[in-house]
């Protein structure tokens, strides 16, 4: 009888009990056990599973009928603390039940089980277990009402049911003789308890199917609408569920009412399932899935009358979450109101997979403008017109945000119209501009005039000079490489001199020599001298050698280099303000002296007033990141306040100053009239961001310096942030701002009163020997903290200007683009301009804006074009992101950073045709240009291979969306010149290398995605061969085409049209392989031509799972080995391979496709071309290679080596090795090539383990004289060979043997001689300080604590030897080391007996060894005889009894069974009880050997431990198993093994 169960878990005392009745001797064990629970408890709270752990260690000596009460008691013990860990000691008992055969007492089993159920302490895969357990110890009626009482108490505790309790349910129903609504009753209730859970999808669609025959009780609706199942799930199977049980029509009809209503329920489900969590942490948008936009219809008049919003920005990950815009339309369709927080809550738009037009969203007065910013800022070019051509609805906000960049042009200063009529060049693409009436009027009408009088009147920086710094960059005698700071002191450098200058002039020169190869160089200015440091890096970032100009002799790393870098703005060298200080150059935490080497650190960001320096790094946030320097004693201490000016209150709404771009600093006493303004002496600005939604930018900042001067300037997206206001000569205050994240770090000034950009500059190079190329060439200005030394150049000149009408700015840019020209009419119109440098700077920015006119014209030609229809239209259409998937792997992948979402537009196969058009001469440049809807994919790749896309599209495999996108490709190119005879040149070239050359196109290339053509930039292009070839040309090929294209792909389409695509054809992967060698999978997919669903060689994470996925299943089902094999051949094909062996396909007459062989004809010709390319391999037998691939790596290689052993050098030549010595890892074992050099690379153990593996492993397991691997005995020749090779050693490991005199006295006297591995290499002579111990058999390192272990394998066939060492072993309890050199004894022997007996087995060909009845008959007639079973029971018994793998699989493929002889030869053993039959994981078979269960991991499958001693192996931690083998192996051939298995088992 079994001890009572507890009333309260936690203190359950259940083992103590049953010891006290069961087994009292062992009582004070018992409580000194229960003692280490109680203890162990306490820190199972904070880590359970190391407690269980710990649990584990303490019974391993336990007596096997104690395990399943003390884990019971345990699983009890932590119900409350670790349900889940509960669960695993349950599992534990029960796993000791099975495994030691241990009585059950079923009722105590049955109230057990619901008492850990009812603490939800049961893994979901006990569930079955426990099921089939009642099914087999209760009559069905009263196994199924236990069943379902457990399932109740499982839900109750609120645990997600197992994916099978809906199979579960039903078989213990059915056994019962019960329909389905007993089914749906007991599903409805365990499902409504599990609101909240994991509850799996597979049980959800299992309960559909119930409910969809049965509906489940009327009082359980309400509870199956609010389950909202939790994890990675979209919530589709659930709504599947309450579809199939009425449930949604209930709710539709008000039947049931959600406890917050169905706007709360619908608000609910979008707050589940918007977002998902992803591996390695966080969460993910996730599409709402298809079955909510079928069911929201009929929901919709409840949700209507309800007329309560939904709530669809709420996630229950926390925080308000985008939108998903499809759902928003969904709803807005519907009439369904949605609530909104404002337009900072923006929209998930999903692109290619969204599902909906939009037109909804689009015309809310609300969200369209929000739809359209949502779209267009994932664009490159275009607009939401063209991403969203079936959505009307966002013209509106589409005009909006042109017309935005239309008033910039017309109304904004010079800078401002640039950058607007780039922006309009990229936003009106042929879809806008077809799309939007009245742009031309409104393009017509921006003549630039407004913009350049604006300017002119605020002033240009060419008005500010600084005379020293103007006589330092005339006299440097070369570029500029750069700028440093030492404020008062700039410092400008070239590439061999420098100057530094001041407020008052020229503070010192020098001349410097740079090494060779230096990529980066600066000069510091510090004390009189300067410090001049380079690197030769590639890439890098400061300087790390340098000498001082006084002493250029003495090169030295400074400590500290991170400072040296030259001023680059704001994210390299802040605003300059890096002081002159105490005789040399404050870097914030040292002051450089002339010759010191600390070098430069990075506390850029320095306020002074005089007599103090504070500093800090750039970006800190915090008071406790700045000091303060005392200019009159040197003491720098931590900041206990910053100064004064910063001490007041950001005005306003603004949230925080910005100390990055503060600045304050006392001016020399001579500057007095600085154009950023003083007070005092004193210069400087404070800047204010003002607040926004965490996580998002500033909406804008305030600037207000010392003297008062103000300013403000609002957020735009790549702008620029303040640093001063600067006041013109005679005119306003301007805004002065400087952008941190760009290549070129632009210098603006902006107009306060509206922001308005006027002109831009850019800092001085940064030292780089290549410095990064402005294309706009704008003037390069002096670090902020200078500009306090700019003064006006002539007042008179800039009064004039002051005075510009719109009238002269009509003049001046009549008279561009002749700068002579304008320069004259300049002098008619504004005669006061005067000054030389103001004259240049008004003729600068006039030429500006007379180029920004000439794009804008240019602009209005394309959009005139567009309008009048001219365009050209392909044959058939298809949009680029379907033909870019249909010719994957076809075109080169774009580059990483080119990559961006294609639109859904025929942009590629309109470029072709009006590409071709304009090669026939049809069609002029403007109107090629313009007639992509978008940037096309690059065509030129397909010159010469189009056959390679005509494959594909009749190919088996290739999906149907692929093909109507192949179709429209086709169709268009048949209609162009180079689908016709002739030859065609395409290659690289610059812009101004192709400008108007004949028969020439530039490809992939369209204006509102690419501008203007560059002259600097490289063009792919393609010509006619006889045009003549652009200057520099790069890559350049000429393609011949020699039949006519035209009419075969035209004949293919109208073939394809009639009989459709070609079928699969197993004589044609039969041919490819013949010719190739590869396997099937590959081939298969070789001939489908080569489909992919990723870019080759980098693509977005879900891409390559689809593509994984595509190898991995039908048609092609590649293991993982094979699909990385795949991948591989791929990718060594390249391009031009892949298009090379797809298009071998094509005949020259594609009618021959569809006849009689046509498609193994297709597959040689693939076959010859891929051989030409990769070579031929001898082809593998696939179902031995499949057999290897799920025991042994490198399938391929064993394969090819088992049927031709001769074509392989594997162990063809004896091995020769010598012993070196690693410190500190003791001796080792290194091969010796044939002249006499040891491998560095020593080795890590018996180096003919693998093959010995799969001799045994063929030997056994596959078929007599199988004609897959006829070298198997060639093999076992060669492997006896080489292990009776003298020079032979291996690694045996390390082992405790005592010190040095033991293992003198068990090894010694006699020592090997012992190399010592000297920087990475093994020397030929013997080091006399190593130690090792040679008795013949083995080496044994002298020296190390635990010593290394090297066996002489040829010594093993010495009897004499072996029985010494055995003896050895024995008297000094060696047992480790007899069991490795077993082992190696082990596999040797095993080896060569398989191989004698495979030469004289009296299996036919074709049988296996381990099928009993054929390699031991006598045994089996013996064995049926005392069992009493049949012949067929007896030799079941046998593979049971002796083998590790008798799964059902394996024993009716060794005996030639059928299942029904099978499972007759087993209901034999069952009935008399000499098996059990059972249901364990992954075991493959349903009889078992009685006694202890091992469930190993895989690969190897689980296994009665029993037998593990017969094959040598052992158990280890963690469910694993060793042997002398890779694998569990035989280490006898197969006949003894039945043999002794029968003799040690026989039955009494």
């Amino acid at each position: 009888m079994s001890p009572q169960l507890p009333a309260d878990p936690a203190q359950s005392t259940l083992y103590l009990d049953w010891v006290g009745e069961a087994d009292p001797d062992t009582a004070p064990d018992a409580e000194k056990l229960f003692t280490t629970v109680r203890t162990g408890l306490a820190r199972a709270y904070a880590r359970p599973g190391r407690f269980l752990d710990d649990m584990k260690r303490e019974v391993r000596r336990l007596p096997a009928a104690h395990l399943p009460w003390f884990w019971d008691t345990v699983g009890h013990r932590l119900i409350r603390i670790a349900p889940r860990h509960a669960a695993t000691a349950y599992a534990d008992a029960r796993d000791a039940e099975a495994r030691h055969a241990l009585p059950v007492d079923a009722q105590y089993r049955v109230d057990n089980a619901l008492l850990f159920a009812g603490g939800g302490a049961i893994g979901a895969a006990r569930i079955r277990e426990h099921q089939e357990w009642l099914a087999a110890t209760y009559p069905a009626d009263r196994a199924h009402r236990e069943f379902a009482r457990f399932v109740a108490a499982w839900g109750r505790a609120g645990a997600a049911p197992p994916a099978d309790l809906h199979s579960r349910v039903r078989r213990s129903a059915k056994a019962a003789g019960l329909g389905l609504s007993e089914d749906a009753e007991i599903l409805a209730q365990a499902l409504a308890d599990a609101r909240g859970t994991a509850v799996p999808d597979g049980v959800l669609d299992g309960a559909a199917r119930v409910f969809a025959k049965a509906p489940p009780p009327a009082a359980l609706r309400a509870g199956l609408a609010e389950i909202f199942p939790t994890g990675a799930v979209d919530g589709s199977a659930w709504l599947r569920m309450l579809d199939a049980a009425g449930i949604v029509d209930a709710m539709a009809d008000g039947e049931v009412r959600p406890s917050g209503g169905l706007a709360g329920w619908l608000s609910a489900f979008a707050a589940h399932y918007s977002y998902v969590r992803v591996a390695y942490g966080g969460i993910t948008a996730q599409p709402m899935p298809d079955e909510l936009y079928a069911v929201l219809p009929r929901l919709a008049a409840r949700l209507r009358a309800e007329a309560v919003p939904v709530r669809l920005h709420e996630s229950r990950y926390g925080g308000v979450r985008p939108f998903d815009a499809d759902l928003v339309d969904a709803c807005l369709a519907e009439g369904v109101a949605v609530h909104d927080l404002g337009e900072d809550v923006r929209l998930n738009f999903w692109g290619e997979k969204s599902r909906r037009d939009l037109k909804a969203l689009a015309a809310d007065p609300v969200f369209g403008p929000r739809l359209e910013g949502t779209v267009h800022a994932k664009l490159r070019q275009g607009t939401a017109i063209s991403r969203l051509p079936e959505t009307p609805g966002v013209e509106k906000a589409v005009h909006e945000r042109i017309g935005r960049q239309i008033d910039r042009v017309a109304e904004g200063g010079v800078a401002a119209a640039e950058q607007a009529v780039a922006v309009l060049e990229g936003l009106l693409d042929p879809p806008t501009a077809a799309a939007l009436d009245g742009l031309g009027d409104a393009l017509a009408g921006l003549d630039l005039i407004v913009p350049l009088a604006r300017t002119l009147r605020a002033g240009i920086v060419a008005e500010l000079g600084w005379p020293a710094l103007d006589e330092a960059l005339a006299d440097l005698g070369g570029p500029v490489a750069g700028v440093t700071c030492t404020w008062p002191v700039l410092t400008v450098y070239g590439r061999g001199r420098a100057i530094a200058v001041d407020h008052a002039g020229r503070r010192g020169e020098c001349a410097f020599p740079l090494p060779e190869g230096t990529t980066l160089h600066t000069v510091h200015y510090a004390g009189g001298d300067f410090l001049i440091g380079w690197s030769e890096r590639e890439h890098a970032s400061a300087a790390t050698h340098a000498f001082w100009a006084s002493a250029p002799g003495d090169v030295f790393e400074p400590a500290v280099n991170y400072g040296l870098q030259a001023w680059r703005g704001p994210q390299q060298g802040a605003l300059g303000f890096q002081l002159e200080a105490g005789g040399g150059r404050f870097d914030g935490e040292r002051v450089l002296p002339p010759g010191g080497r600390e070098g430069m650190g990075r506390r850029e960001r320095q306020f002074s007033d005089g007599s103090r320096i504070w500093s800090s790094p750039s970006y800190a946030r915090s008071l406790g990141d700045w000091t303060v320097l005392d200019l009159a004693s040197g003491e720098q201490r931590p900041a206990g306040a910053l100064p004064d000016f910063f001490a007041a209150e950001p005005p306003g709404d603004d949230g925080a100053w910005d100390f990055d771009q503060c600045s304050l600093v006392r001016l020399p006493d001579e500057v007095t009239g600085s154009p950023l303004g003083s007070s005092g002496g004193l210069a400087g600005f404070r800047v204010a961001e003002r607040e926004a939604e965490r996580g998002r930018p500033p909406s804008g900042w305030t600037i207000e310096g010392v003297d008062g001067r103000r300013g403000g300037l609002r957020y735009t997206k790549n702008g620029g942030t303040p640093w001063g206001v600067l006041r013109m000569p005679g005119g306003p205050d301007l805004v002065m701002a400087s952008v941190r994240y760009s290549a070129i770090r632009e210098m603006r000034c902006h107009d306060p009163s509206d922001g308005s950009l006027l002109w831009e500059g850019r800092p001085f190079p940064g030292g780089e020997a290549k410095p990064w190329p402005d294309r706009k060439d704008r003037p390069q200005l002096p670090p902020p903290a200078f500009w306090h030394f700019l003064a006006p150049r002539d007042a008179a000149s800039s009064a004039a200007l002051r005075r510009t009408s719109e009238e002269t700015a009509r003049i001046l840019l009549d008279a561009a683009p002749s700068p002579e020209a304008v320069r004259d009419a300049l002098a008619r119109e504004l005669p006061e301009v005067t000054d030389p440098a103001i004259v240049a700077g008004v003729v600068d920015t006039v030429l500006r804006a007379a180029a920004a006119l000439g794009r804008r014209r240019a602009l209005s030609r394309r959009v005139e074009v567009i309008r009048s229809g001219a365009r050209v239209r392909p044959p058939a259409e298809t949009p680029d992101p379907d033909l870019d998937d249909a010719l994957l792997g076809l075109l080169p992948a774009p580059p990483l950073h080119a990559r961006e979402e294609r639109a859904p537009r025929p942009a590629t196969v309109t470029a072709i045709a009006a590409d071709g058009r304009f090669l026939d001469g049809a069609i002029d440049e403007t109107v090629r240009l313009v007639s992509p809807p978008a940037r096309p994919l690059d065509w030129s790749p397909l010159l010469g291979a189009i056959d390679a896309a005509a494959w594909r599209l009749v190919a088996p495999g290739t999906p149907d969306r692929d093909r109507a996108a192949l179709a429209a490709l086709l169709r268009t190119w048949a209609d162009q010149p180079f689908a016709r005879p002739g030859t065609w040149r395409r290659g690289y070239a610059t812009g101004a290398a192709l400008a108007g050359l004949d028969a020439t196109v530039i490809v992939g290339v369209v204006p509102s995605a690419d501008g203007p053509i560059d002259p600097e930039r490289a063009y792919r292009f393609v010509q006619r061969a006889d045009a003549p070839e652009p200057a520099g040309a790069k890559k350049t090929e000429t393609v011949t085409v020699t039949r006519d294209d035209a009419a075969r792909l035209r004949r293919l389409l109208d073939l394809y049209d009639r009989h459709g695509p070609l079928a699969p054809d197993k004589d044609a992967v039969a041919a490819f392989t013949r010719g190739t060698g590869v396997r099937r999978a590959i081939a298969t997919l070789v001939l489908d031509g080569l489909p992919r669903r990723a870019y080759v060689g980098g693509d977005a994470g879900t891409r390559f799972d689809a593509h994984e996925k595509m190898l991995r299943t039908k048609p092609y089902s590649a293991t993982r080995q094979i699909a990385r094999e795949a991948e591989d051949l791929s990718s060594r094909l390249g391009v031009p391979g892949r298009q090379r062996v797809v298009a071998a396909a094509l005949p020259g007459d594609p009618a021959e496709l569809w006849e009689e062989g046509g498609f193994a004809a297709a597959a040689a010709r693939m076959a010859e071309a891929w051989s030409g390319l990769l070579g031929r391999r001898a082809a593998v037998d696939e179902d031995l290679v499949a057999d290897l691939e799920r025991g042994f790596g490198g399938a391929d290689q064993w394969a090819t080596v088992l049927a031709d052993p001769a074509a392989s050098t594997l162990a063809a030549d004896d091995l020769t090795c010598v012993v070196a010595d690693r410190e500190p890892y003791g001796i080792g074992v290194h091969t010796v090539s044939p002249s006499g050099t040891a491998s560095p690379r020593g080795l890590y153990g018996d180096p003919y383990d693998p093959l010995a593996s799969v001799l045994v492993w063929a030997l056994t397991e596959r078929p007599v004289g199988d004609p897959a691997t006829p070298g198997a005995a060639a093999l076992a020749a060669r492997l006896e060979a080489r292990l009776a090779a003298p020079g032979l050693l291996f690694p045996l490991g390390e082992l405790s043997l005592g010190d040095t005199e033991r293992r003198r006295l068990l090894f010694g006297p006699h020592t090997h001689p012992v190399r010592r591995v000297t920087a990475g290499e093994v020397p030929a002579e013997a080091d006399a300080s190593a130690l090792a111990f040679d008795d013949g058999l083995l080496i044994v390192d002298g020296r190390q604590r635990r010593a290394s272990v090297v066996l002489r394998p040829s010594a093993l066939a010495d009897p004499a030897a072996r029985a010494r060492f055995e003896d050895l072993c024995a008297d000094h309890g060696l047992h480790e080391l007899l069991r490795r050199v077993d082992a190696v004894r082990a596999r040797a022997d095993a080896v060569a007996g398989m191989a004698a007996r495979a030469a004289a087995t009296p299996v036919p060909p074709g049988g296996y060894e381990a099928n009993p009845l054929l390699s031991v008959p006598d045994l089996v007639a013996e064995a049926a005889a005392e069992l009493g079973t049949s012949e067929d029971a007896a030799a079941l018994y046998l593979q049971l009894l002796t083998l590790l793998r008798p799964t059902d699989r394996n024993v009716r493929k060794w005996n030639g069974w059928t299942a029904a002889r099978h499972k007759a030869a087993q209901a034999e053993l069952v009935d008399r009880a000499l098996v059990q039959e059972d249901k364990r994981a992954r075991a493959g078979r349903t009889a078992f050997i009685p006694g202890e269960w091992l469930a190993l991991k895989a690969p190897e499958l689980p296994v009665e431990t029993a037998k593990l001693a017969a094959h040598l192996a052992r158990a280890g931690r963690d469910k694993t198993a060793g042997g002398p083998f890779l694998r569990l192996l035989p280490p006898r051939p197969l006949h003894e093994m039945f043999e002794n298995a029968w003799t040690a088992r026989r039955p009494t």
